[in-house]
């Protein structure tokens, strides 16, 4: 079977989906490609793979997705330098890098940090990108925003257990130093009335 070449399926996905996955195709765009795609055996993973970035009845999320994956496992053995809009990576454990996504958001909202990103904000632009629970910016927003406490209420939460979970699940300083500022903050309020 024939398929089209990782640049021309990224010209694809540059001109389909959300933002957020233009945006990504772009960048990819911009990094070096392979010409042709890797040799894969038949029925391995990376053929799967291979498909899926191919498939234009898949979402442009999705095909993304396979495709970066796929690339990244081709080039696994080449070190590659990153490319101007990266996320900074630091050691594991200090901060936060954020994601393409996230950047992305910052942005559009003239923001320098999810901490400045008001309520009303993110839920109009989740509503206008179509960001829902499921999506790894959620999460990464809800790091450093609580809830209000009527959606708290509903899956029989309060401000106080939202934040413990984060500092549990958190990976890096930064995030679990600001649940504990958090929880600190909340345990003075309920300390003075």
């Amino acid at each position: 079977m024939m398929y089209p070449s990782p640049k021309t399926v990224l010209t694809a996905l540059a001109a389909r989906g959300t933002s957020v996955t233009r945006s990504e195709a772009l960048r990819l765009l911009a990094a070096e490609l392979p010409e042709d795609w890797p040799d894969c055996p038949r029925r391995s993973r990376q053929a799967l793979l291979r498909r899926l970035a191919c498939d234009r009845k898949r979402s442009a999320k999705a095909r993304l997705a396979a495709l970066r994956e796929l690339l990244s496992v081709s080039n696994q053995d080449e070190p590659q330098a990153a490319a101007p809009n990266d996320p900074v990576q630091v050691e594991y454990g200090t901060q936060q890098a954020l994601s393409v996504a996230a950047l992305a958001m910052l942005n559009a909202l003239g923001k320098s940090h999810l901490r400045d990103v008001d309520q009303e904000e993110w839920a109009q632009y989740a509503k206008h990108q179509g960001i829902t629970w499921m999506d790894d910016l959620y999460a990464e927003y809800m790091a450093w925003k609580c809830p209000d406490e009527d959606v708290l209420a509903i899956i029989g939460m309060k401000p106080l257990d939202h934040w413990k979970m984060v500092q549990a699940h958190a990976k890096t300083d930064d995030v679990r130093q600001h649940a504990q500022r958090q929880i600190d903050q909340l345990a003075e309020t309920n300390h003075e009335a």
